[in-house]
């Protein structure tokens, strides 16, 4: 059971960073350069901290990052 918490926080993660980050982009596109290059990246950023908080008990690994 312990395995399939670790697997769905990690899902969970992954999912967040792709939505948001691939969100920043788009976003930053059809603006046409309103978010930047430093908003893109902090919203990265942010995302990677808040996951970290959010499920980093459930998983030792930090969303694949080693």
């Amino acid at each position: 059971m312990r395995k399939g918490r670790k697997y769905a926080a990690e899902s969970m993660g992954i999912f967040a960073l792709v939505f948001a980050g691939t969100g920043a982009i788009i976003i930053n596109d059809v603006t046409g350069g309103a978010v930047t290059n430093m908003g893109v990246g902090l919203t990265f950023g942010m995302i990677v901290m808040t996951m970290i908080y959010a499920v980093g008990d459930v998983s030792e690994r930090i969303l694949i990052l080693q």
